[in-house]
């Protein structure tokens, strides 16, 4: 399971869930707003072996490497 990090008023944020649904990548998304003490930067793709992707630049290249798009 890919998850993708990230809050509703953030605007790279929306970019990634464009990218994510555009490309049929299941994922399942976390508000960080429901965490407490969350200091990370977003968004951020944890994936399915934990490695950590942050910024819509990563999240991006990674798309296109693993050939979803």
């Amino acid at each position: 399971m890919i998850y993708y990090y990230g809050n509703e008023v953030c605007t790279g944020c929306k970019i990634t869930k464009m990218m994510l649904d555009k490309t049929n990548i299941p994922y399942q998304y976390v508000d960080v707003a429901t965490i407490p003490g969350f200091e990370g930067e977003i968004p951020q793709l944890q994936l399915y072996d934990g490695a950590l992707l942050i910024g819509n630049h990563e999240i991006r290249q990674w798309i296109r490497e693993s050939g979803y798009y």
